[in-house]
């Protein structure tokens, strides 16, 4: 693989640092979003914002996120974000804005609708 990334990618290749705070918030947005992600791809997606937010990757590239663990096996560690609960080792603040908690509403359409704040077509 080295190789490869040598001899194909030399130019367009890099890595970026990441705090926890950023891996656990890139696996939250990417969740929000309907992408299932652990804490390793959560490394990708915080890596990618960084890339982004430093110039190193423009709106015409093209970039390849992975993500190849199973999220389940981290189920616990966006428990601690939603709870607040994580060890002080850990240096992360849950934002309000990222806890994504689930909102009991009555069983029908017109109670989603108005959640979602869609309206009647005309």
């Amino acid at each position: 693989m080295a190789r490869l990334v040598e001899e194909h990618f030399r130019e367009r290749f890099f890595a970026l640092q990441v705090t926890e705070q950023e891996i656990i918030e890139g696996m939250l947005i990417a969740n929000r979003h309907g992408h299932v992600v652990c804490t390793q791809g959560g490394e990708s997606v915080a890596g990618l914002k960084k890339g982004v937010e430093m110039g190193l990757v423009g709106a015409h590239h093209k970039v390849v996120v992975d993500s190849t663990s199973h999220q389940l096996k981290f189920a616990g560690f966006q428990q601690m974000y939603f709870e607040d609960s994580f060890p002080p080792g850990y240096d992360i603040k849950p934002r309000e804005e990222l806890k994504n908690k689930p909102i009991a509403l009555e069983a029908s359409a017109k109670a989603i609708a108005g959640r979602l704040g869609l309206k009647k077509k005309k």
